[in-house]
């Protein structure tokens, strides 16, 4: 039974389960052997996640459920669902040399495969973008800043599920006169980058962190959708309508907003129907719509699909 090695080293496998209760924590877990032992009349065979199988069949280092909100690690009882998944799939071909113990290198949320899908594929780069403004918002002044290079490593940030890289202009507007604080943005599609404005009353810098971070999660949601629709060839920056309704009815843009509000709705944990409503009033003297208008607007993005 020793000759197992000769069979079992460079095999591949996939578990495909639930990590949590519910569809939302759904991976498809790509992994090979790479090693085994014959000690003590056990197999000690060894495991590692193979994220190249698992990009080339169309999926990516990234779970949603786990990593969305920071996490680094998946939590014991996570692991050992894994774990009963992988033992299962390798039971299945290799219980008849007998006995055997698996070994997995140690994981975290970039080793976890996660299947593209839409509303999940932008998570990691929206993430990085609104950590890089809150810092920058937490201890700069007004003024313009360049991202990713503002803090010295990387020229842009990269969106590997696109094969796009892109960078941030961000400018913070001081308005000593503002009652609240707003963002607006745009995506440039000849030099990939996001301009995005953000303008606030400093003498209430802090209490607005919060709000902050949802309507950064909602407007690069939007705006990284749109760089999804202009590969696709979905999407014209330089051939908009001019009238505000016909603008906001365009089917890129419902779904670039629809998106984006979803987002936001799940980083503020408030309903979507909320969400919509919360944005249209706050921001009508950048939308222009008439309240008839408004209504027709909010009512085509809620019919949206994911």
């Amino acid at each position: 039974m020793e000759d197992l090695k000769d069979i079992i080293v460079g095999k591949n496998f996939v578990w495909e389960g639930n990590l949590e209760d519910n569809n939302d924590s759904r991976v498809k877990i790509f992994f090979r052997i790479i090693n085994s032992i014959f000690e003590e009349d056990t197999y000690k065979i060894s495991v590692e996640i193979d994220k190249i199988a698992a990009k080339s069949q169309g999926y990516y280092s990234h779970i949603n459920s786990f990593c969305n909100s920071g996490k680094d690690a998946i939590n014991d009882r996570e692991y050992l669902q894994m774990m009963a998944g992988i033992v299962e799939e390798v039971s299945k071909d290799f219980e008849q040399f007998g006995k055997f113990k698996i070994f997995v290198k140690s994981l975290n949320c970039a080793d976890l495969p996660q299947s593209i899908n839409e509303g999940k594929i932008h998570r990691k780069q929206t993430r990085d973008v609104v950590k890089d403004i809150i810092r920058i918002f937490k201890n700069e002044n007004g003024g313009e800043y360049f991202l990713p290079e503002h803090f010295g490593g990387d020229m842009v940030y990269t969106h590997p599920n696109l094969g796009v890289d892109f960078s941030v202009e961000l400018t913070l507007d001081e308005d000593f006169d503002a009652n609240d604080i707003y963002v607006n943005g745009a995506y440039y599609t000849d030099d990939e980058t996001f301009s995005i404005v953000v303008t606030y009353n400093p003498d209430n810098k802090l209490s607005y962190i919060s709000e902050l971070i949802g309507e950064l999660n909602e407007l690069i949601t939007h705006e990284l959708t749109h760089m999804k629709q202009t590969i696709r060839g979905e999407y014209d920056a330089f051939d908009e309508p001019e009238k505000p309704y016909d603008y906001y009815t365009q089917q890129h843009e419902l779904e670039a907003q629809y998106k984006g509000f979803k987002r936001k709705s799940k980083i503020t944990k408030k309903p979507i129907e909320q969400v919509v409503d919360d944005w249209f009033e706050k921001y009508k003297e950048i939308h222009n719509l008439s309240d008839e208008e408004m209504e027709k607007v909010k009512d085509k993005i809620m019919s949206q699909k994911d």
